[in-house]
């Protein structure tokens, strides 16, 4: 619920526990205004749970940042010392990652 959505909620319940006579039997106000209390009871926690995995997922950035720079760290010298060191099958599965595929080239038009 966005902030004026929630503001326009807030006020309107107000204004109907002040004016019960408007209020329809089907209409359960008591049961409104206890959501309203959860909403609030409910939204430290969220904050906290958001803040948690925004922290997580700087964690888990970072993490994959150190693990990709090692491993390129590795290749390169994978690449310069293992000549002749019997690692071409390595050396060719690694830079699977960064294989490119050769372009097409463009036909004549005739």
């Amino acid at each position: 619920m966005g902030d004026k959505s929630e503001a326009f909620c807030r006020q309107t319940l107000i204004v109907l526990a002040q004016n019960k006579q408007l209020i329809p039997p089907e209409l359960d106000l008591a049961e409104a205004e206890r959501d309203l209390h959860n909403l609030d009871l409910l939204r430290p926690h969220l904050t906290s749970l958001r803040q948690l995995v925004a922290k997580a997922d700087d964690t888990e950035m970072a993490l994959g940042s150190d693990i990709l720079n090692a491993a390129l760290e590795g290749y390169a010298l994978a690449r310069v010392f293992g000549k002749g060191a019997g690692l071409d099958a390595v050396k060719e599965a690694m830079a699977g990652r960064y294989s490119r595929k050769p372009k097409p080239t463009p036909v004549a038009a005739a």
